[in-house]
């Protein structure tokens, strides 16, 4: 509808902010109703405004790259029942710290080159490109001077996250000890981060790490008084999971043979019996946590995969010291049936080999 410019009959030609013919015409424009409270003209929602994308970024490549990030690689890190580490902690970071910045490109473009068909690791342009971010991202951290350690802590997941997709798993165990050394020495961190830390701690045992090389979790969060939630309780197993492990890898000289058992060391079977016992505490208390609480047909299917993974653990700290490899058979049949209750929840997608499914077993549930 054309604008009303006053009791002069004058057409306006609704240029903005006033009418051009009243200016040429040396004419007082009447100009324009102002807008109703609360409302916006066309001309301020079109005005280009600042962007939340970060300045240094160079081009329309890493653009698209920090989106499918967001959009895609981080909900399929993020642990389904809430850590907000990738969907939040890391995209925030994104836009403030460069080397975050360059690592998330090199996540984006090594998780997008994946066949999950194929075993065969990427050999595209696209892998090169992301080990030039990858490569950019560490030496932005060896040269800053800014950088808190639990940035630094944040940027090492990251870091452990690209060895991963890299399939270079002696690496990413060097960031997991760092990552725990530096968490170590800081007297508070984000709830999520420890957590993800805490996750992580467990992996490294299955690729070599031995408890004489590979630091021990200092801060261990067990189940006090009882959990409070899901997060909680998978955080606490976490840790228990990651002592099960470690426990496991104490007894192999004994187990295997290589020392002998007249030889073990008392402590090493006191821990052994504190860790069973810390395990059937967790499941007490799981168990009270699963009674009072209100589960749908997904959450149901994360409570069992979390059961399975302590009964995995019950089953490790009870083996850890037989030398008859037979003995495992004693747990065969429980094994079984809660194998076939997990069967019907959420599975992990990839093949087992695959690093896409590691990365998810290890950075997710």
């Amino acid at each position: 509808m054309m604008p009303r410019k006053g009791f002069e009959k004058v057409k306006c030609d609704e240029a903005r902010p006033e009418c051009l013919r009243c200016r040429t015409s040396a004419r007082v424009c009447g100009g324009y109703r102002a807008p109703p409270p609360g409302s916006f003209s066309w001309d301020s929602l079109l005005r280009i405004r600042p962007s939340t994308i970060p300045g240094a970024v160079a081009n329309n490549a890493e653009l698209r790259g920090l989106d499918f990030f967001r959009c895609i690689v981080a909900p399929a890190l993020t642990n389904p029942l809430g850590n907000s580490f990738w969907k939040r902690t890391v995209c925030q970071l994104a836009v403030q710290e460069p080397a975050t910045r360059y690592a998330v490109l090199a996540i984006g473009s090594l998780y997008q080159q994946f066949d999950l068909s194929s075993d065969d690791p990427p050999t595209s342009n696209e892998y090169h490109l992301a080990v030039c971010y990858y490569n950019k991202a560490l030496r932005q951290v060896a040269t800053s001077e800014h950088l808190d350690a639990e940035t630094i802590l944040q940027i090492s997941i990251l870091f452990i996250c690209i060895e991963f997709l890299r399939g270079n798993a002696i690496a990413a165990i060097e960031h997991c000890r760092h990552g725990i050394h530096i968490l170590d020495s800081i007297e508070q961190t984000s709830p999520d981060t420890s957590a993800i830390i805490h996750h992580l701690s467990i992996f490294p045992f299955f690729f070599g790490a031995t408890p004489s090389h590979f630091p021990a979790l200092r801060i261990t969060k067990y189940p006090s008084n009882h959990l409070h939630d899901l997060p909680r309780a998978v955080e606490t197993l976490d840790c228990l999971m990651s002592e099960s492990t470690r426990l496991v890898r104490a007894f192999d000289p004994y187990r295997l043979g290589t020392i002998d058992m007249a030889e073990l060391p008392c402590l090493l079977k006191t821990t052994q019996h504190k860790l069973g016992r810390d395990l059937d505490t967790w499941y007490t208390k799981f168990s009270t946590l699963i009674q009072n609480s209100k589960s749908n047909n997904e959450t149901r299917g994360l409570l069992r995969i979390l059961e399975m993974r302590w009964n995995v653990c019950k089953i490790w700290v009870h083996i850890a010291s037989h030398q008859d490899e037979t003995f495992c058979d004693t747990f065969r049949d429980e094994f079984k049936r809660k194998l076939t209750r997990l069967a019907t929840g959420r599975p992990l997608t990839g093949h087992p080999s695959h690093p896409i499914y590691a990365l998810n077993a290890y950075l997710n549930i």
